[in-house]
């Protein structure tokens, strides 16, 4: 066997048979196509501090269990007509990867194939992964095509195929980022991606879940693997703050988690969304056939969405909650047979469209009429004797003329009425609209509310922009259902979304003549405006403290003349830095008061 020096490799033995290079022990330099393949037979590795350069056109083979260890950096550049290929020596053996230990090294992989690894890249800490125009693919890749528990690595992926057809992830890394634009990522396992990252995905195709710990879709693709029984096994996450899902075709379960200003925008998704946690908005997106579920103090702007769920499947949106429907363009909340919906504690600007045998509850909301465009707030579409339909503790308001609360489409003689009590309803010019499916006509049907039910002017704290709290004055505050649960301030349950909290004014030595009028929005997020009246001219001492006793604001408001005055302060002005109950106080020689606010960031 001929044996030659190669300078360009160091302390490294090499054999030629035919025509291939036999490799062992350490690497760097240049890897040329004419001395292509070269192949692995033994323990390789690249030193600290080298390089190996692997050109166009090369073939590197591994015998099995081998592969090469980095200290250094692997700099692989092929091209479009001559791409470098990493493969298993022997078909259907399994070589080891590559292995890079070198702390804030380098490695970049371009116009290369690889197959046959038990997992193609395992990352130290701090490594810096940049693949393009690549493919690699392994059909029994245990591990994944990218792997590392180390943290610190940055993986930049573009116009790249990843595919791991079973067993494992095709990446899972723990505290890194990964950034991939027009890449397709396959596996048949339940995960694609997992591990606590930050992951970007632009114009991508994945297959299998992500489940992360930030991640952001644009222009994407997300379809999730199945069981047997057509379930989808793993979900879609969008979590962390300013998380988004854009312009993308989702085929699986979606989760928005723990975050604020997350956005689902222009996307399809067909399956389960569960929202937990998350502030944010839903905007001109359709999701259909499956469960629809907010969770967790959510605050959620919609915007323009259809919301169609799957047969038997569930619209919950449990107590809580603040969810609100803008309606620039109508949202549509389309529930199928057998649908159980739930809306609690909600403020709904919008109308609901609800299909036949199904379970409605509706409690404790805000419900608005958006404008005169359509007939009801509520539409039933051919109700039946299955259905069981309650309606209780809420505010149904619109501001319009000649629009019903309901319209019910359906024959006359199907009409089953619903469980309407202890509701506020203002503003509609009657109460019931029948559509004759069958003679596709509509007339005005008698329909009479309990005495339970009141219809008075709710007497919101603001009309113009409207702000759907209650005023200590209206007749919604302790109005609702007696053997409901109490509001959080232990009185009999109000009506609508908003409770008047009687305990909110904690006053001592006060003049006669001193009032709150109102602490709003509460719980607030960005901006509250606090709003009293003094009887004499004088300065206030306006103090915040935190739940345990801490000063965190102050200020004096200088000489106020007798009347009304408003302040409005934002939370950075206020310097709350975390979520919670805060104290707010107003003290002068005559005025000593306290006022909770609920500050949501």
């Amino acid at each position: 066997m001929l044996r030659f020096l190669v300078s360009i490799i160091c302390c490294a033995v090499l054999s030629i048979a035919g025509l291939s290079v036999e490799v062992e022990g350490e690497v760097s330099g240049e890897w040329t196509v004419d001395s292509s393949p070269y192949i692995v037979v033994d323990s390789t590795w690249v030193p600290e501090g080298e390089t190996l350069h692997i050109n166009p056109g090369v073939r590197v083979l591994f015998y099995p269990d081998l592969g090469i260890n980095v200290f250094g950096s692997i700099q692989a550049e092929g091209t479009d007509e001559d791409s470098i290929r990493f493969l298993a020596f022997e078909e259907n053996q399994l070589w080891e990867g590559l292995k890079f230990w070198g702390e804030e090294s380098e490695q970049f992989f371009s116009y290369c194939i690889g197959t046959g690894s038990e997992r193609f890249f395992s990352l130290g800490r701090d490594v810096n992964l940049v693949i393009r125009n690549s493919i690699f693919e392994g059909g029994k890749v245990i591990g994944g095509i990218i792997r590392g528990r180390n943290g610190g690595n940055l993986v930049h992926i573009r116009n790249s195929i990843l595919r791991n057809i079973d067993n494992d992830e095709v990446i899972n890394l723990r505290n890194s980022r990964v950034e991939a634009t027009n890449v397709e990522i396959y596996t048949d396992y339940s995960s694609a991606i997992w591990g606590e990252l930050t992951c970007f995905f632009d114009n991508c195709i994945v297959r299998g879940g992500v489940n992360v710990r930030w991640a952001s879709y644009s222009d994407c693709e997300l379809v999730a693997n199945t069981d047997n029984n057509g379930d989808y096994l793993r979900e879609f996450k969008i979590i962390g703050n300013g998380a988004e899902l854009d312009n993308c075709i989702v085929s699986g379960n979606v989760d928005m988690e723990f975050g604020n200003d997350q956005i689902i925008k222009n996307s399809i998704i067909e399956g389960n969304l569960i929202v937990t946690s998350s502030n944010g908005r839903i905007r001109y997106s359709d999701i259909s056939g499956g469960r629809i579920q907010f969770d967790g103090n959510c605050e959620m702007q919609i915007v323009g969405c259809d919301f169609d769920t799957g047969e038997r499947e569930s619209i919950i949106i449990n107590d809580g909650i603040l969810a609100i429907f803008y309606s620039d363009i109508a949202n549509e909340i389309i529930c199928h047979e057998g649908t159980q919906v739930t809306f609690s504690r909600c403020y709904i600007v919008g109308r609901l469209y609800i299909g036949t045998d199904l379970e409605l509850s509706l409690s404790n909301n805000t419900i608005i009429e958006p404008d005169s465009a359509y007939n009801s707030l509520i539409t039933f579409h051919h109700p039946d004797q299955n259905a069981d339909v309650q309606i209780f503790n809420n505010i149904l308001y619109t501001s319009f003329d000649s629009t019903s609360l309901f319209d019910f489409l359906g024959h006359p003689d199907e009409y089953i009425p619903p469980f309407i009590e202890y509701n506020c309803v203002y503003g509609f010019d009657y109460i019931l609209h029948m559509t004759d499916r069958n003679r596709n006509d509509g007339s005005r049907f008698p329909f009479e509310l309990t005495e339970s039910n009141i219809i008075e002017d709710p007497l919101f704290v603001s009309q113009n922009p409207l702000d759907p709290h209650l005023t200590w004055r209206s007749p919604c505050v302790d109005a609702g259902d007696p053997e409901s649960d109490p509001d959080p301030d232990f009185t009999r349950s109000d009506m609508g979304a908003f409770y008047f909290d009687v305990n909110f004014v904690e006053t001592e030595n006060c003049l006669p003549g001193y009032q709150l009028f109102s602490a709003y929005p509460n719980p607030f997020n960005s901006q509250i405006s606090l709003e009293f009246s003094l009887p004499v001219m004088g300065s206030l001492e306006m103090n915040v403290y935190s739940i345990d006793g801490k000063l965190v604001w102050s200020m004096n408001t200088g000489q106020l003349s007798a009347g009304q005055h408003t302040f409005n302060l934002s939370s950075s002005e206020l310097g709350l830095k975390s979520s919670g109950l805060y104290l707010f106080s107003l003290k002068s020689k005559q005025i000593n008061t306290s006022h909770k606010l609920l500050y949501l960031k």
